[in-house]
């Protein structure tokens, strides 16, 4: 036995089959890479067995790598996380045809509020008086109510305004002079004109004494009207 130990014609062949014994015990190779008879076969087969690659059009290439690059995942699982988003709407809207304008044949207007004792008809002409070349009048939004004309329930028997009635031509030329006109409007209905800081429409009164009155207004000028009748122009400061 020691002389058979002794030779290298035992010893190596007897290592090496304690080494692919190890080998394989510890998984480091498996016995399918043992079958020496068989690898010539397999080599074979691996030789002669033919892949069936289908053709890969460009968009599918594309596709391909955008996955590889891992950027379809991520917009996947940015889409999916903005779904769950309460403030993101899931819904396509239909395109809506444009609204035509409606236009409703002898629709009144909305009724304003209205005096409905001769206590609130009294303050309600003190506040709302107005005066053209027609005399006195009380404006009730776009409507010129005049005496003898309802108001709602009350009708308005007259219309009193305190001061004297005949006022002498000084004393309103010195009352205008100190009047400055600063802005006209003659785009807005009625017309409007910005005097001594105050806004009036045409119509609206100026002065209560004297009795002055915003009677037409244009681009450079505006004109008052007195209880009389008289015109009084203003032109528009430089």
């Amino acid at each position: 036995m020691r002389k058979l130990l002794n030779k290298p014609r035992v010893v190596v062949p007897l290592a090496l089959v304690a080494l692919l014994w190890v080998l394989v015990s510890y998984g480091v190779i498996t016995p399918v890479s043992l079958s020496f008879f068989n690898s010539e076969r397999i080599a074979s087969k691996q030789f002669f067995v033919k892949r069936n690659t289908p053709a890969v059009s460009v968009a599918d290439r594309a596709v391909e790598s955008l996955i590889k690059e891992q950027w379809l995942p991520r917009r996947w699982q940015t889409y999916s996380a903005l779904q769950r988003e309460p403030f993101v709407a899931n819904h396509v809207f239909k395109e809506v045809e444009e609204l035509e304008s409606i236009v409703v044949a002898g629709a009144e207007p909305e009724a304003l509020p209205t005096p409905k004792t001769a206590e609130e008809l009294s303050i309600y002409i003190v506040e709302n008086l107005g005066l053209d070349e027609a005399g006195f009048f009380v404006r009730l939004g776009s409507r010129k109510i005049r005496v003898g004309e309802m108001l709602g329930s009350q009708m308005i028997s007259q219309i009193s305004v305190p001061g004297p009635r005949v006022v002498t031509t000084d004393t309103i030329q010195l009352f205008i002079s100190q009047l400055r006109l600063e802005a006209t409007s003659t785009q807005s209905s009625p017309r409007s004109a910005q005097i001594s800081e105050s806004y009036y429409l045409e119509g609206d009164l100026v002065s209560r004494s004297p009795v002055l009155a915003l009677y037409r207004v244009f681009a450079e000028n505006v004109e008052l009207i007195d209880r009389e009748g008289r015109i009084w122009p203003i032109r528009l400061l430089d």
